[in-house]
């Protein structure tokens, strides 16, 4: 399930798989950000979700904090000879 904000153009998007995974979310700096979380949020309950999960960057883990996600693994990955590092975060959904 994508969901997509546009503004006279994509200003982000926010894919939720059915397992509750949160992949391939992307707004821009004053963009839609919370509003597309927020449906996806939503949908996941709808759908009787339990829990979401994440892997986030440095820069996306703040977002995933304040709405209540935990850190429960730093992942070093490595992508075309890139050494990088995510956050496998996730949240209950009550």
């Amino acid at each position: 399930m994508v969901f997509v904000a546009d503004s006279g153009g994509v200003t982000g998007f926010i894919e939720l798989e059915r397992d509750g995974h949160i992949d391939c979310f992307y707004t821009h700096p004053r963009g839609a950000g919370p509003a597309l979380y927020d449906a996806l949020e939503e949908a996941a309950r709808t759908l009787g979700l339990s829990a979401l999960f994440v892997e986030a960057s440095e820069t996306a883990r703040p977002f995933f904090e304040a709405r209540g996600f935990v850190v429960e693994q730093r992942r070093e990955v490595e992508r075309q000879g890139v050494e990088l590092h995510n956050y496998r975060m996730s949240m209950a959904l009550g």
